[in-house]
């Protein structure tokens, strides 16, 4: 797509996925296992294609404190959300 058909269509406007196709934003439409397919296809991956997720790792302390562990977890992102204060010494050396 050339700059000048990009800045043409980029003004705000939404578009559904019919007319994301038909101007050619998008190359076709289809779920997430479309996509993974297609995905596969292109990087050349033989039978079927597994998925590789990230999983959150949480602290082992949590489950073992229960109710307890969500105030631990919730303070401790509290803490994290503090501003953190500096002090610099700013005299001559």
């Amino acid at each position: 797509m050339s700059h000048d058909a990009v800045v043409a269509l980029a003004d705000g406007r939404v578009f559904t996925g019919e007319q994301a196709v038909g101007i050619g934003l998008v190359d076709t439409l289809g779920t997430y296992e479309d996509a993974v397919k297609i995905a596969a296809e292109l990087g050349g991956v033989r039978g079927e294609p597994s998925i590789v997720k990230e999983r959150k790792r949480q602290s082992w302390l949590i489950p073992l404190l229960g109710d307890m562990g969500e105030t631990v977890k919730d303070l401790k992102q509290e803490i994290l959300d503090r501003p953190i204060l500096s002090y610099r010494f700013a005299g001559p050396y």
